[in-house]
């Protein structure tokens, strides 16, 4: 697929034009695109992200999957890779609209609309769109969300949803990964319930140096 891109992909005010038709092209695949939309997100290159954007609208053949499963996993990629590049930017408007435009969605994309709405600080819809994806049959949540979710309940209000995720912990299996166990232990300090996480580093499979530097600083802060 041929895409223009900017002369610089520093980020400039979101009412700016797209490229013009006279820049540079180059032929991208499918792991070309989705590693240059990561970049865009990761540095805020919201020029740059829309511009690919613009591309796959005058190229529809990359974001409409056919029956080729291959095709379908491909497209599936890039959608997933521009909706990341639009969480990270942060415009949460084009977020949206482009997981409502998505052909199919996966985990990941859901992963993606949550963490949007959790790092913008919004929380209720962050967790309304999490429950609504719990309902799914065909998608469930996996360790990236639940450490998502956790990570950003950092504050006394949210302790009755750290320990509502804790018991989703248990249930779906995920007590013996390292990664959420961290995040239980530093959510239950930052929300004040300093007995709950005492009790996941003492009931934690494995331990290691992120669980014991989580409890003594927040031991050691009380």
């Amino acid at each position: 697929m041929y895409v223009s891109l900017p002369s610089s992909p520093h980020p400039k005010p979101r009412n700016s034009q797209f490229p013009s038709s006279d820049l540079p092209k180059i032929v991208l695949n499918h792991l070309d695109l989705s590693l240059l939309l990561s970049a865009s997100g990761k540095q805020g290159y919201f020029l740059l992200g829309s511009s690919i954007h613009s591309s796959f609208i005058k190229n529809p053949e990359i974001f409409n999957p056919n029956e080729d499963s291959k095709d379908s996993n491909n497209a599936l990629v890039v959608w997933n890779s521009l909706l990341g590049m639009y969480s990270r930017c942060g415009t949460l408007t084009d977020l949206t609209n482009l997981f409502d435009e998505m052909p199919m969605r996966d985990t990941v994309s859901w992963n993606t609309l949550v963490s949007g709405f959790l790092r913008d600080g919004e929380f209720d819809k962050g967790f309304a769109c999490f429950k609504q994806m719990r309902k799914l049959s065909f998608c469930w949540f996996d360790q990236a969300i639940l450490t998502t979710i956790l990570s950003a309940c950092g504050r006394v209000e949210f302790c009755y949803i750290v320990k509502m995720m804790h018991g989703l912990v248990f249930l779906n299996g995920f007590e013996k990964e390292t990664s959420v166990g961290n995040s239980l232990i530093t959510s239950y300090f930052k929300c004040g319930c300093v007995s709950s996480g005492r009790r996941v580093f003492d009931d934690m499979f494995e331990r290691n140096v992120i669980y014991l530097d989580s409890y003594d600083l927040r031991v050691s802060a009380k």
